[in-house]
Order: C-alpha cells, then structure tokens, then sequence
C-alpha cells in the first residue's frame, strides 16, 4: 500500500536569535540530506529568528520529522498550523528551499506563528 502525499505548514523559534549564517547553512544542508533520504520537498522561510516550514511528503514520512522536529533543540515552539492531502507536490523540484526573507514577510511570519493563520499578510 502507497502512502498518502500530504503537505504539512508548520513553525517554530530559534533558540539563537537572530540565528548566525553558518548555523543556518548547517541546518539547511542536514535538512536536505534527510529529506532526500526520505522523499521529502518543500520550502524554508526565514528571518533567521522565526521558522516557517511548508512541507511535502508521505505521511508517514512526515510523521517521522514532526518527531525529530520535536525534539531538536536548535528551537522552541515547533508546530504543525495546517496538515492535508494532496494530490501532487507544489515543491518538487526542492528538497529544501531557503527563502530569507524581508522584513514585511518578517512581520508576516511572526503573525502565523503567533495566531496560527496568516490571513494578516497584506502583500
């Protein structure tokens, strides 16, 4: 039996704020090895202080990283906003994308992380 593909929204804080270029290639380049290992896609957008991850998989796979992500203690506040099915990867050219984002996308960020949704982003 085939796993199901979902994509999953989640967030989290670093524990070194802002977190330092070298930390962040660190965590990017482990990231991919593990998410090629396990079929993983998705995206990375940061301000190098709030993490916001949108991530595709099977969901067993993803299961998988929810736990490892819970436990790592490069941050706090991990969670999983929004969770679904899908049908085919919006992502699938990455194994992960980094996107270091602005300072409006900063805000934005900060707004998912703080209520849960980002229906406050304006632009």
């Amino acid at each position: 039996m085939r796993a199901r593909l979902e994509r999953m929204l989640c967030c989290s804080l670093s524990v070194q704020e802002p977190m330092s270029t070298t930390s962040l290639s660190v965590l990017v380049g482990i990231a991919e090895g593990h998410n090629k290992a396990n079929n993983i896609t998705g995206v990375l957008m940061t301000d190098r202080s709030t993490f916001v991850h949108v991530l595709e998989g099977a969901s067993d796979h993803l299961d998988s990283l929810i736990a490892k992500l819970s436990r790592d203690r490069r941050h706090k506040a991990f969670r999983v906003i929004a969770r679904r099915a899908v049908s085919e990867r919006q992502y699938n050219e990455w194994s992960l994308m980094l996107d270091l984002t602005q300072t409006t996308d900063a805000q934005w960020i900060a707004s998912v992380v703080n209520t849960g949704d980002g229906d406050e982003r304006t632009s």
